[in-house]
């Protein structure tokens, strides 16, 4: 049945497995680390090993999209007081507000924020 829905979705079934030895703290480690992004923990190591995609914690996900949706409505209201002929220091104002929310999404997505 797995297999058959592997192959429906596109991808291949993955019939193979591999055994790995840990110590009880890498074992809950490990688990932690997957709870926190939100997968399992045999997605999560596919993601280590292969580097599929970036790990992001389930809240730093939700931050970037927070983020991506206060820029994009501040892009908006730019966007709608610079046709209204708005001074200036606003409008370089907002614009670098946008500069830093694409700045915080980078070190989010890099790990390099403070928890």
């Amino acid at each position: 049945m797995k297999a058959m829905k592997a192959k429906v979705m596109g991808r291949a079934p993955r019939l193979r497995r591999r055994t790995l030895r840990l110590s009880d703290y890498e074992q809950s480690r490990l688990e932690d680390q997957a709870a926190v992004a939100g997968t399992s923990v045999s997605h999560y190591m596919r993601q280590l090993f292969f580097g599929t995609s970036p790990i992001l914690a389930h809240t730093d996900t939700r931050m970037i999209r927070e983020l991506l949706r206060q820029g994009g409505l501040i892009k908006n209201n730019f966007e709608t007081l610079r046709q209204a002929g708005a001074s200036p220091e606003l409008l370089e104002y907002m614009e670098e507000l946008l500069r830093k929310i694409g700045n915080a999404i980078d070190r989010i997505a890099a790990g390099k924020h403070d928890r």
